[in-house]
């Protein structure tokens, strides 16, 4: 590792040779992280993983007229959950198709659902499970139109495997996959980049969000400490230059927020559990409200708690694909992704920059691409 790691640091604080000590401690770890991946042998990954996939019919009557009594007198809740987060894209049959051909190896299929279910759906198979909100939600938090407290409770599902992967049915699996691309020994494969998502002009609700967690987990963790204590996976030669965000976490003893891209990611039931016993108090104040807010925690709570208790493996921060928000005009960045097996998943978000009037034009437009990547129906369709 070169000194251009540290020249960040040091044009920030002007004191790099006050710590000497600790920036061979973390050269080390550097060059250790190398020999420690090479030395790395297939381990046999014997256990079940599911995945969970959230869905919801935006146009059902029934769900509308439900979610208008709790939405028509807050004029705050409007404006964050407009019309883009629950648009129906008629495109959840290319998930499956997605699922079938490139993980088979998945032992069930988790559908949470308000209710309803997509009407090509074949509800017989035997790896799909249905669960509604009443199975899982405790019924305080009920009904609910945040996909928050659907997240943080996921893990109370009957019959979940400990290890599973949650995706939301806007993401989308572009190669083959095998277990061990989520999970080594057990334990997540993730990246630890302390690097803040910072805010674009006026910070937005997801802004707010990433915050919040970040301070949860200054009050939990002696960061320092926490990184310390696995220097390796810290100062992963994998991250490239973005250790340089770990190198001032460590000196700041906090962090302003992690790298997060909008991806499918592994958990664990115990790690969340574990997060419930410690902070329920907060984590039950985001699962009262039943719209997104600005004081949500969200579910990178308990991907950030595991990252701090070291309980991860290293990945470089694109291992996963990549994701981005769907508006006219760029469907050829989408496009040569999708169709191509560069990523091993791809996230197509919807936006309030996709306006009303362009909205069925680029949906089509997007159908031709997952039907020409995922021509052939899955068994999950009747």
């Amino acid at each position: 590792m070169s000194k251009k790691m540290f020249m960040p640091l040091r044009r920030l604080h002007g004191r790099i040779d006050d710590y000497v000590k600790d920036k061979h401690m973390i050269i080390k770890a550097y060059n250790n992280s190398k020999k420690l991946s090479k030395s790395q042998k297939t381990v046999n990954e014997d256990y079940p993983v599911d995945f969970v996939v959230l869905w919801v019919d935006g146009n059902d009557p029934e769900w509308l007229a439900e979610k208008s009594k709790y939405q028509k007198n807050d004029a705050v809740i409007k404006k964050d959950n407009t019309a883009a987060r629950f648009r129906n894209w008629d495109n959840f049959q290319y998930w499956f198709r997605a699922v079938e051909k490139y993980a088979p190896w998945v032992r069930y299929v988790y559908l949470v659902t308000w209710g309803h279910t997509p009407i090509w759906l074949n509800k017989e198979h035997p790896k799909l499970k249905i669960i509604q909100h009443k199975d899982f939600i405790p019924q305080k938090y009920l009904p609910t139109f945040s996909c928050n407290p659907i997240q943080l409770n996921l893990w109370r599902i009957e019959g979940l495997s400990e290890h599973f992967v949650s995706f939301e049915d806007d993401i989308f699996i572009t190669k083959p996959l095998k277990k061990s691309d989520f999970f080594y020994n057990g334990l997540p494969k993730d990246c630890a980049i302390a690097k803040p998502e910072f805010p674009h002009g006026n910070m937005d609700t997801w802004e707010h969000q990433l915050f919040n967690v970040a301070g949860i987990i200054n009050s939990s963790f002696e960061i320092k400490k926490a990184i310390a204590n696995n220097p390796e996976k810290w100062f992963s030669y994998k991250y490239g230059d973005y250790i340089k965000y770990n190198v001032r976490a460590y000196e700041d003893n906090k962090i302003m927020g992690m790298y997060y891209t909008h991806l499918a990611g592994p958990n664990r039931k115990s790690i969340i559990g574990e997060v419930w016993n410690e902070i329920g108090e907060q984590l039950d104040k985001t699962c009262m409200n039943k719209f997104r807010t600005m004081s949500d925690l969200i579910g990178q709570v308990f991907r950030l708690w595991g990252l701090f208790k070291g309980d991860f493996e290293p990945v470089e921060n694109t291992y996963y694909g990549i994701a981005g928000n769907i508006i006219p005009g760029n469907l050829e960045f989408f496009k040569d992704r999708i169709l191509s097996e560069k990523y091993k998943m791809i996230c197509v978000n919807d936006s309030d920059q996709l306006k009303t009037e362009d909205f069925e034009q680029v949906k089509n437009q997007l159908l031709k691409v997952l039907d020409a990547k995922y021509p052939e129906k899955s068994s999950f369709e009747l």
